[in-house]
C-alpha cells in the first residue's frame, strides 16, 4: 500500500522525486477572495491570534481586531517566507512556478467546479470509496462582495479606493499570472 507524501520543506529534493511516481495535485483559488476569507475567517473572528515562522511568532493585537485593509497592508510588507501558510503566494507555497517548480498532474482552481473536480481526480486515482466533499467557505466568491469589501470608499476614502486591489496584485502577481485571476472575474 502506497502512503501518502506530505510536503516537507526541508527535504524538497526527494519528496519530488517520490512525488512524480504518484498522481500529484494542488488547489488554488482567487488572491482576492482567499484574502478576504482568512481576513473573515481567521483574523476577523480572532482564530487566528499569532502565527510562527522561522522560529519568529507574529501577533494581531489582542484588544482590537484589525481592519481589512490593514491586515491587506500587513501582508503587502511580507516576504513569502514570513507569511502564515493560509496567505502565502501559491508559487511560494506549493511550488507552481519559478526555479523549483513542481509539475502538478492536476490544479485545480477553487472557482472551477472544485468539488465535482476533486470527486473526479480521487475517482481517477483509484479509491474505492469516495470520502465527501464538503468545501466550506468564509466569502462568496462574488464580484459583489468581493468589490465591496477591497474598494469600500466610506472606509478607504475615494483616493485610496483601489489600493488594496492594487497590493494584491503585487503580492500575488506570480499567482494571479499563471493561474490566470483577475480582480473582476
Amino acid at each position: 500500500e502506497t502512503k501518502p507524501l506530505v510536503w516537507a520543506r526541508n527535504d524538497k529534493t526527494e519528496i519530488c522525486q517520490e512525488a512524480r511516481k504518484r498522481l500529484s495535485f494542488t488547489t488554488i483559488r482567487n488572491p482576492w477572495d482567499r484574502i478576504l476569507s482568512v481576513y473573515n475567517g481567521k483574523i476577523k473572528t480572532k482564530t487566528l491570534g499569532s502565527y510562527k515562522v522561522k522560529g519568529r511568532w507574529f501577533k494581531f493585537p489582542k484588544h482590537k481586531i484589525i481592519s481589512f485593509a490593514d491586515f491587506v497592508r500587513l501582508i503587502a510588507k511580507q516576504k513569502p517566507e514570513e507569511m502564515d501558510t493560509h496567505w502565502q503566494p501559491y508559487y511560494f507555497r506549493c511550488h507552481t512556478s519559478g526555479k523549483h517548480r513542481f509539475e502538478y498532474d492536476t490544479i485545480i482552481r477553487y472557482e472551477d467546479e472544485f468539488e465535482q473536480k476533486l470527486q473526479q481526480l480521487y475517482h481517477e486515482a483509484g479509491f474505492r470509496y469516495l470520502p465527501d466533499v464538503e468545501v466550506y467557505s468564509n466569502t462568496k466568491n462574488d464580484l459583489n462582495e468581493r468589490y465591496n469589501a477591497y474598494t469600500n470608499k466610506i472606509k478607504l476614502g475615494i483616493s485610496h479606493s483601489m489600493e488594496l486591489v492594487n497590493l494584491v496584485a503585487k503580492v500575488y502577481a506570480e499567482d494571479i499570472i499563471r493561474f490566470n485571476y483577475s480582480f473582476y472575474t
